[in-house]
């Protein structure tokens, strides 16, 4: 798996772009001009450059008044500078984009996902100072976003892989190694399904095929059949199949999952999910099946115990 320093270009390069979204005027403020001569910059992987762009881009939105543009530029000067290795700076400098997103946060007016970036940004550079225990602040913190659904933390995409990487890093750091294996073999097992994903709406189903089918078998390695990682690994192969219309291959892999989520006692509206999608492709070919499958699922989903509405 890569290391997570290796993602910090990836993770602020995005936050830049939501930094600037709407901006597309046909007259750019002078500080947007800036901005994008930085991100430029950063893409050539000419950082100097990058730093002065941003910083010029930092005092021009503040002679505008520009909330945006100040939170656009210091972002760009944190990336300039941690990729220059001025870590301490770069550091300081997040600090005070966190603390700007929290407000617009508060205000309703940005995604969680921009602020869980900005977390596993310095959390990385927390650990690469040596601050463990600040790293794990920031890594969990994204944990804690997700669990009070301030930020979906979806299997496709890669943040929640990213941030268990890091909290096995820090847990390896403390000589925790039996723990840090395990965080970090999910944490492989998740990045793989995002890359499945990511290759399945890219249209390449052979990859996805191969990264789904990979991240199925780490999920079992660790956790046995019976777990709702692994529930989640056959129905996306299940989907996958069905897509390509390979009907036998698509019912097996969701009739596994059905079994991975029963015999975990999976969320509901998974399972339910997948019986829906089992009744769906067995038809009128299997109907009193796909007909008890569907009664199964609306008890679930109304919270009642899937055994009421079998008959």
């Amino acid at each position: 798996m890569r290391n997570a320093s290796v993602l910090l270009p990836a993770i602020t390069a995005c936050l830049l772009t939501g930094a600037l979204a709407g901006c597309g005027e046909p007259e750019l403020e002078p500080w947007q001009v800036r901005v994008r001569g930085g991100q430029k910059a950063l893409h050539d992987k000419l950082y100097d450059r990058a730093v002065t762009h941003f910083g010029a881009a930092l005092e021009e939105a503040g002679e505008a008044g520009s909330r945006e543009g100040r939170l656009a530029a210091l972002t760009g000067l944190a990336m300039g500078r941690a990729m220059r290795g001025d870590l301490a700076q770069a550091e300081s400098l997040y600090v005070e984009v966190l603390a700007l997103q929290r407000e617009r946060m508060a205000a309703d007016s940005l995604s969680g996902l921009v602020l869980a970036r900005t977390l596993g940004s310095l959390a990385e550079i927390s650990l690469r100072l040596g601050r463990v225990d600040r790293a794990e602040s920031h890594w969990s913190e994204i944990l804690q976003l997700g669990k009070e659904g301030l930020v979906d933390l979806l299997p496709e995409d890669r943040t929640m892989s990213y941030t268990l990487h890091g909290l096995s890093r820090v847990l390896r750091s403390r000589g925790d190694t039996a723990r840090a294996d395990s965080l970090a073999e999910r944490a492989l097992a998740l990045q793989l399904y995002a890359f499945g994903f990511e290759n399945a709406i890219g249209d390449d189903l052979g990859k996805a095929e191969q990264y789904y089918g990979e991240s199925r078998g780490r999920f079992e390695s660790l956790y046995g059949p019976d777990h709702e990682d692994v529930a989640l690994a056959h129905h996306a192969l299940g989907r996958l199949y069905e897509y390509q219309g390979r009907r036998d291959e698509a019912v097996t892999q969701y009739q596994r999952a059905v079994a991975s989520y029963q015999g975990a006692g999976g969320p509901p509206l998974d399972l339910a999910l997948v019986m829906e999608d089992l009744a769906a492709i067995l038809g009128a070919g299997q109907a009193d099946e796909a007909a008890r499958l569907r009664r199964r699922a609306s008890a679930l989903r109304q919270g009642r115990p899937p055994g009421s509405a079998v008959n």
